[in-house]
């Protein structure tokens, strides 16, 4: 076999597996139905992945590359006030969620993989998905220092509540709020995505309550559009 066949047998099971570990899951996913789909044998799995587990790691790799090819996170100056470094973070993240193909198979494994996490998927959470979070529990550290250790993390998982919520219920928060705008559609999104950024900020901050020493009032009020590009 030479080496452009190779390649491109091993780029085709890497698209088939993606579209069935994307709609199945890894433990409902079968090297078979992978197999189908990609028009080759289990023999041509073996060689170029080794086993499902290998390959299921190889898809959400590729899957994580493109999506930080495509939705890189902006760079942080961390001279900022807090909740511009706050803003700024939220508006990566929503993009990453919300300004994507939800036919892409890239892009349905990786969401698969939170809500749903596998024991192959670890890494993945490890590697990506805890560091990301540990930025924003870092900031909330800074804005509330003095607020609980419970406080603090459900000012957190409220972001991920957010992201979670409008990636997946697009359609459903059109059709029971459509003056919000059609989040299930890409038309003026970035927009939308900041004006959200905006109140998740505002929301995190009245989860933390009298112990959020970050003026969001102030901010929004006068510095904001000096600080963070539309």
């Amino acid at each position: 076999m030479s080496e452009a066949i190779a390649e491109t047998t091993r780029k085709r099971i890497i698209s088939a597996a993606g579209e069935v570990f994307a709609d199945r899951g890894y433990e409902a996913a079968t090297v078979r139905e992978i197999c189908q789909n990609a028009r080759t044998n289990v023999a041509s799995v073996n060689y170029h992945f080794g086993d499902k587990r290998k390959l299921y790691e190889v898809c959400l790799d590729e899957a994580r590359r493109q999506r930080e090819a495509l939705f890189p996170l902006p760079a942080i100056d961390d001279g900022l006030p807090l909740p511009a470094r706050l803003v700024v973070y939220l508006d990566g993240i929503l993009g990453r969620f919300l300004v994507s193909d939800p036919t892409s198979w890239e892009g349905r494994l990786l969401l698969r993989e939170i809500l749903q996490p596998s024991s192959a998927g670890r890494p993945l959470l490890e590697q990506v998905v805890r560091p990301q979070f540990e930025y924003l529990a870092g900031i909330v550290d800074l804005m509330a220092p003095q607020a609980s250790a419970k406080d603090k993390a459900f000012a957190c998982h409220f972001v991920v509540g957010q992201c979670i919520l409008f990636r997946t219920a697009g359609p459903l928060i059109d059709f029971l709020t459509p003056e919000l705008g059609p989040f299930s559609s890409p038309v003026e999104l970035q927009g939308r995505i900041r004006e959200l950024s905006l109140r998740i900020a505002a929301g995190m901050c009245a989860i933390l309550g009298k112990d959020c020493t970050a003026d969001m009032d102030e901010l929004l009020r006068c510095s904001l559009p000096r600080f963070i590009s539309a």
